[in-house]
């Protein structure tokens, strides 16, 4: 059929690899009302396997130190920052954003949040406080802890 584009399919990223979903939702462009991708409306058997694949990927995440925890972060948000074009662009469709607003705050903040936890990870892994009223000290260790779900208010998708 002349003029019409085929919409962009969005798949899961579950243990190194994209995959299908078995259903997926509508995602429209405000700024025309047409839809312009489908995105996965992941149920139990993708949460669950995220969930598996992630267990499976903590003990050799959790055993390196955090100095290289912290490369392996900063290199995503390098990677986010050297794309920073096609991420805004994609935020101004999805969200209905003005293109100078994902290029200058969001995608920038979502490069800072990266870098904030890559810092994180070398300087905010431990601390001592002295108790004096009780004479003891109390110590705070910080330490991956494994998979944990999160969401995003905005997106309201289930990752880890």
């Amino acid at each position: 059929m002349a003029g019409t584009k085929a919409l962009l399919m969005l798949e899961n990223f579950i243990d190194g690899k994209f995959l299908p979903c078995s259903s997926y939702i509508d995602s429209y462009d405000p700024s025309t009302g047409e839809v312009y991708c489908r995105v996965p409306n992941s149920g139990k058997d993708e949460i669950e396997a995220a969930v598996k694949a992630a267990r499976e990927a903590f003990p050799g995440w959790s055993s390196r130190s955090p100095q290289e925890r912290s490369r392996v972060l900063n290199q995503v948000a390098d990677l986010l920052e050297q794309s920073l074009e096609e991420f805004a662009q994609a935020e101004s469709k999805d969200q209905g954003k003005t293109l100078a607003l994902a290029r200058t705050m969001d995608i920038p903040r979502s490069v800072q949040n990266f870098r904030f936890f890559a810092s994180s990870s070398l300087h905010h892994t431990s601390e001592c406080t002295q108790m004096d009223h009780l004479g003891c000290m109390h110590y705070t260790v910080r330490a991956p802890v494994g998979v944990v779900p999160g969401y995003t208010c905005r997106m309201c998708r289930f990752v880890t």
